[in-house]
């Protein structure tokens, strides 16, 4: 399975959002810096992990 990065940025002034997806965690946080270089200091940054092709519920976990 392979795994999906999503890239959360929030601040106090709006909801978290998404501000794009990722192969790798490297390439993830290239675009964090990216980011971080174009608005400075005006988001806090979070990734999320979540396997490919994978949803759970109810505690099972179905891959498709």
């Amino acid at each position: 399975m392979e795994n999906i990065f999503i890239i959360w940025a929030e601040c106090d002034d709006i909801e978290p959002y998404v501000i794009a997806v990722s192969d790798t965690r490297e390439q993830a946080e290239k675009i964090i810096q990216k980011s971080k270089d174009v608005f400075e200091d005006a988001f806090e940054y979070r990734i999320d992990v979540i396997k490919k092709n994978t949803i759970i519920i109810n505690d099972v976990k179905y891959t498709f």
